[in-house]
């Protein structure tokens, strides 16, 4: 999280002192004395790049937000589509920049690190992952991708189907492999 002078606020992810991944910006609004409008969306090297700009409900304690400053209307067919889309190319094309910089605590609820955990442990008998070994893992946490899906992450990761995988490629694929969350 993060209050800027101006009264703006944001809570989501960093990376070098750069808004980076999934992240809500609040927007200030001086005269009114309230956030007044907020975007929800994906962030890359601190520049909004898919999401969705709104505004806020009034607050109460702030009877000048009680008149809002309408956003124009516009209309998009599919609108779910086209973001969810957009969300997974951009995720897709940084999630190697990401997963280098963020620690797997911050990627997975703990409940998630652990059945991840216990998937690979249990799969592995050598402290490492085979291509063959992925399904067998990815099925325990009740995944289930495709050759060429896996061969893609792996692609995207800089790593191909004869390297063996430490317990942190297999959660950055898990990672990758997930499905987008819908907005």
């Amino acid at each position: 999280m993060f209050d800027y002078q101006n009264g703006d606020h944001f809570e989501g992810h960093w990376i070098e002192d750069k808004k980076e991944g999934q992240g809500v910006h609040f927007y200030y609004h001086k005269e009114k004395k309230a956030h007044t409008k907020r975007y929800d969306g994906e962030w890359v090297d601190d520049v909004p790049k898919c999401g969705a700009y709104t505004e806020m409900p009034p607050d109460e304690l702030a009877p000048a937000s009680q008149v809002p400053d309408p956003i124009p209307g516009v209309g998009l067919q599919d609108a779910s589509g086209v973001l969810a889309a957009r969300l997974g190319e951009i995720r897709a094309e940084r999630a190697h920049h990401r997963a280098k910089r963020i620690s797997l605590e911050e990627q997975f609820t703990p409940e998630e690190l652990e059945a991840l955990q216990l998937a690979f442990e249990r799969t592995s008998s050598t402290g490492q992952l085979t291509f063959s070994q992925l399904f067998e893992a990815f099925s325990q946490v009740g995944m289930s991708p495709a050759q060429a899906e896996v061969e893609a992450a792996l692609a995207q990761m800089g790593l191909s189907v004869d390297t063996t995988l430490s317990f942190a490629d297999f959660a950055q694929m898990a990672d990758i492999l997930s499905p987008v969350d819908d907005y």
